[in-house]
């Protein structure tokens, strides 16, 4: 009968560190996901970004990650650039 004795998840409790690390407002919010990670085993479950998708160079700069905001930002450029209108050619003059 081991199938009839499923393990219990275990639950992440309040404690001092995880309220300095998370900060007093989001550590209901941390203890729920953590809550779900215990869950599931300790197996990671992908979850999705809109922040990111959306605006990732933003974002990058608003987390402070330069680098990355600098590598997004000119990618969005290079890959822009040949979708940008040709300048108008200018007539020669005469004379």
């Amino acid at each position: 009968m081991l199938w009839a004795q499923a393990a219990r998840p275990k639950e992440v409790m309040f404690t001092p560190g995880l309220t300095n690390a998370a900060g007093v407002r989001n550590t209901r919010y941390y203890t729920s996901l953590l809550n779900q990670y215990a869950g599931a085993g300790g197996a990671w479950k992908p979850s999705w970004n809109w922040a990111v998708f959306v605006c990732s160079t933003g974002w990058f700069l608003f987390r402070r990650m330069f680098w990355f905001g600098v590598a997004a930002g000119g990618t969005t450029l290079v890959a822009a650039a040949p979708a940008a209108p040709a300048p108008p050619a200018t007539p020669a003059k005469a004379g």
